[in-house]
């Protein structure tokens, strides 16, 4: 059964080694998207594209139109991309660090986690495509094309 970031939550609130500590809970991998760009084409079924810094924010801003008819053609649940993505593609401009000056890639420790009792990891390309393909089970992203 692959561990899941909720089980190191439970973990934290029931561990008497937690009690009163701040822990890093990340996947544990040393992990950039330009490495799972394949992995998670491959899951929704498109080609990658080049490598490119560009804003999801904007991107979504200017393909709102495309989204309607991507909604339309495969006849989803998502019918409207904000409901959809919420503030996701702002948080994602920030995660992806858009615009921001190229600096020292950023390592989070999570040594403290694993010396205080919690040894669950999970692959973050795995999680990231299960991610994708529960969207699709669930008929809020389209299927792979046949």
């Amino acid at each position: 059964m692959p561990i899941s970031w909720s089980d190191a939550m439970v973990w934290a609130a029931q561990s008497p080694q937690a009690a009163n500590e701040a822990f890093n809970i990340t996947n544990g991998d040393v992990f950039e998207w330009c490495n799972a760009w394949p992995a998670l084409a491959e899951t929704l079924g498109v080609e990658t594209g080049p490598d490119e810094q560009t804003s999801v924010a904007a991107y979504l801003n200017a393909n709102a139109d495309v989204w309607d008819r991507i909604v339309a053609k495969h006849d989803l649940r998502s019918k409207n991309l904000r409901e959809l993505v919420g503030q996701g593609d702002q948080h994602a401009d920030f995660a992806f660090a858009f615009g921001a000056s190229a600096g020292p890639r950023a390592f989070v420790s999570t040594i403290k986690l694993r010396q205080a009792g919690f040894a669950g990891t999970i692959d973050t390309e795995s999680s990231f495509c299960n991610a994708l393909q529960s969207l699709i089970d669930r008929k809020f992203l389209p299927a792979r094309p046949k």
